[in-house]
């Protein structure tokens, strides 16, 4: 996404977003103030906020981790402005427009358009992303070299992360193929998820490719059984249609694609299968994180543990090329039981999860209207973003989770803020609620 508008500072697409989110809020705020949230809701994001912050503080307090590396790299130490809004300000800018969106009570035509909008970034994203990459579509350059080039200067997301954000876009859009009512919207819903679809394959991101799949035949398997017998078939297009994308989803798996370079490690299996290769370094990486994460595993090591722990800087003997330099673990879950331990984990996923089932609910009992579109749209955008985190991604807020940020927002708004005059007590409706979950989750086990 352009980092700025006309070469002026700050003026940039996310900013300018938060702008109008924050007047609509302020607005609506006046119009019709909404009812409270659950406290059960209220609590676990209570406890992941002080969470990061926690993990802040303790980043703040011990930077000698990160100053060695520096020390190593032959680059100045960051200052403590950068360590602020690197890690604190702009962390918490990617959650605003979420808390913004939850806080109002929205009418179906305002929940839907802020649906669409959400949507329409993630669309904006994937026609950039088909822009720059038009090189590699017509095959003057490699699939997966020009991605790492371009997609991060041009577009202004790494390719991984880029990929995440598409397989979350399109996974909720199949979401929305499944429960919208209109033949038309059906079919727009369609172009736009084949849209996201095919600019996922052409950065080559395979967490974001599996968290793709892994979400769509998780809304299939439920709703839309028979998507799950064209679906490979829909894949195989991408295959002849995008030059390079067969060989980067089975990179390493044969000699020919074995990793060539002066690591120090061997990790060719006895099936001639690169694991370096395959996992695109992460098998040389993870042994290291693991050891460290036992060293400290209720507690963790506090935000930036890869680089306080010391792993970056002893990777660099490990791999012995700098540009194998690994800032973070590219893996979600390891990144979080390295920073926050298992107790930190713990509260981060009880917070999905709470959201998830809330979603599934909605979804299993085929509810229609904005609740159901919105509660389908998000659970296919956190199912792949759970899966993709396998590869790359984190539990602390961040930009690259903005529109999911976003999204949990909208559904929070949608299915549980409705306005002050037309409820009997807030405290009525939270046990009403949680009576209604209990008697449903033992009826889908019991059943």
């Amino acid at each position: 996404m352009p980092r700025s508008l006309f070469d002026i500072p700050g003026a940039n697409l996310y900013n300018l977003s938060l702008f109008f989110v924050l007047a609509g809020w302020f607005f609506q705020r006046k119009v019709e103030p909404a009812s409270e949230l659950p406290k059960k809701l209220m609590l676990l994001v209570s406890f992941y906020l002080l969470l990061s912050l926690f993990a802040f503080v303790r980043m703040l307090l011990d930077m000698d981790g990160i100053y060695a590396l520096r020390d190593h790299l032959n680059i100045p130490y960051p200052t403590t402005r950068s360590v602020v809004i690197d890690y604190l300000l702009d962390p918490i800018k990617s959650i605003i427009p979420g808390f913004l969106i939850a806080s109002i009570s929205l009418s179906t035509q305002n929940a839907r358009l802020m649906m669409y909008a959400i949507f329409g970034m993630g669309v904006f994203l994937a026609l950039e992303v088909i822009k720059v990459m038009l090189p590699a579509l017509i095959g003057v350059d490699d699939l997966s070299t020009r991605a790492l080039r371009v997609i991060d200067r041009d577009v202004g997301y790494h390719r991984v992360a880029t990929a995440t954000i598409l397989s979350m876009m399109a996974s909720g859009l199949f979401g929305l193929i499944i429960v919208l009512n209109s033949k038309k919207e059906k079919f727009v819903a369609l172009i736009l998820f084949l849209t996201c679809t095919f600019a996922l394959a052409l950065t080559g991101g395979r967490a974001g490719m599996l968290g793709w799949a892994a979400a769509c035949v998780f809304l299939a398997i439920f709703r839309y059984k028979k998507v799950l017998i064209v679906a490979p078939f829909i894949f195989a297009l991408l295959i002849p249609i995008v030059p390079g994308l067969q060989e980067r989803i089975f990179e390493g798996f044969n000699e020919e694609t074995h990793e060539r370079s002066d690591v120090n490690v061997d990790l060719v299996d006895n099936e001639g299968r690169d694991l370096y290769a395959i996992t695109s370094g992460r098998a040389a990486v993870w042994p290291l994180v693991i050891n460290s994460i036992s060293e400290a595993p209720w507690t963790g090591h506090g935000m930036n543990g890869m680089q306080r722990a010391g792993i970056s800087l002893a990777l660099y003997d490990v791999l012995g090329v700098a540009k194998h330099g690994f800032s973070h673990p590219h893996n979600m879950y390891l990144e979080s039981l390295l920073n926050g331990g298992i107790l930190g984990t713990v509260l981060s996923l009880a917070l999905i999860g709470f959201l998830g089932l809330s979603c599934f609910r909605v979804f299993y009992t085929q509810k229609t209207g904005v609740v159901g579109e919105v509660s389908v749209a998000l659970l296919g955008m956190m199912i792949a973003f759970l899966v993709c985190g396998l590869g790359s991604g984190t539990l602390y807020p961040h930009l690259n989770s903005a529109t999911l940020c976003c999204a949990i927002g909208l559904y929070i708004s949608a299915r549980y803020r409705t306005p002050k005059n037309s409820q009997v007590s807030a405290k009525k409706l939270e046990t009403d609620q949680s009576i209604s979950d209990a008697l449903w989750l033992k009826k889908v086990i019991t059943n």
